[in-house]
């Protein structure tokens, strides 16, 4: 069995100027993490091209600036 959360979905958005990474950079992915399969509580999140595998960066409480 596999730990949870994972990444359940990842599509690239080409032209994505207005969303923004937590890290502060351009996103470029549109991010689903899945919390716990069971219950159906899907994340979405917009990351960049560094964050896009990292769910425990995009779980994570907000990022100090």
């Amino acid at each position: 069995m596999k730990k949870y959360p994972k990444l359940g979905g990842l599509l690239k958005k080409n032209k994505n100027t207005s969303a923004k990474c937590k890290c502060g950079a351009v996103a470029k992915y549109k991010t689903t993490v899945q919390v716990n399969i069971f219950r159906g509580d899907d994340e979405v999140f917009w990351t960049c091209e560094e964050h896009k595998d990292n769910c425990g960066f995009l779980i994570s409480s907000k990022v100090k600036p």
